[in-house]
């Protein structure tokens, strides 16, 4: 029971975040504070995820988040959208309801598996 909790939560946990548009220039969109982790869709059609960006000159530079983790560099001119990696709060909602419910479904086993046995007192504690 146990290994399918967690299971069950190590999927849920992708949940939590999501790529989000940045709206505006590409270039003050890269330069966001707070913003870990960048999606960038090339006009191509290609979608390359970046940590640590920063715009320098006419190109957008960051760390691939694919293995293996390597610098890379795509000019301005190339890139159509940039989406930002930031907090899903309906995914966390989702996650703290099924959360819950596997802790209910949990006590229900326990109690439903120790609902036969019986505590018998003989008068000494």
């Amino acid at each position: 029971m146990t290994s399918r909790i967690a299971a069950l939560l190590t999927a849920f946990s992708t949940a939590c975040t999501s790529l989000q548009a940045v709206p505006g220039p590409i270039p003050s969109a890269v330069r966001a504070q707070g913003v870990e982790e960048l999606g960038l869709t090339l006009r191509s059609g290609v979608t390359v995820r970046l940590r640590d960006c920063q715009v320098v000159g006419d190109s957008v530079i960051g760390t691939r988040t694919m293995w293996p983790e390597q610098r890379a560099a795509f000019a301005l001119a190339d890139v159509d959208t940039v989406k930002a990696l930031r907090p899903d709060r309906g995914g966390i909602a989702l996650t703290a309801v099924a959360v819950g419910g596997m802790v209910v479904l949990y006590i229900a086993s326990a109690v439903r598996t120790h609902a036969g046995s019986s505590i018998t007192y003989n008068g000494r504690w």
